[in-house]
């Protein structure tokens, strides 16, 4: 009886803890809301189109004073251009694509791409300027994105 008991404070206890978490997740976060996140690998203008990459939350999204989302949260986003895409200008861009919601993941909508911010020139011995489009976000890079769209959690 007593072992059985044990069993059931525990089962009570874990079961109040998920509803008190869980419930400080749920609502909505409005557009326009800044997602800050941190790379987990290195990303570099040489990676292919559409190659995923992978985040974790920077720091939590707070609305309201409420936690809606934990520093830590992995995250996704993709490669939209790189060096090999020639059709776009620029070498690297990457957005955010999805955020992990009570292990899920939800897809996100960014109000656009996140990008290196300066270019790299070189002048030549004839004085020409040359421009390089090798980007690299090293591992543990702090990037900032914007809701478009308001994320149900």
């Amino acid at each position: 009886m007593k072992n059985r008991l044990s069993k059931s404070s525990i089962l009570i206890l874990v079961s109040l803890w998920a509803a008190t978490h869980s419930s400080s997740l749920a609502g909505t976060i409005p557009a326009g809301t800044a997602v800050i996140v941190r790379t987990v690998h290195s990303v570099s203008s040489h990676q292919r189109v559409g190659r995923t990459v992978n985040f974790t939350l920077d720091q939590d999204v707070l609305i309201n004073g409420k936690v809606m989302l934990r520093s830590g949260t992995p995250a996704t986003g993709v490669v939209e251009t790189a060096v090999g895409d020639f059709r776009k200008s620029n070498a690297l861009t990457v957005n955010l694509t999805a955020v992990s919601v009570n292990g899920r993941m939800v897809p996100v909508k960014t109000t656009g791409a996140y990008e290196p911010q300066t270019a790299s020139t070189q002048k030549t011995r004839s004085g020409a300027t040359v421009y390089f489009r090798d980007y690299t976000f090293p591992h543990n890079t702090k990037m900032a994105f914007r809701l478009a769209q308001p994320l149900n959690l």
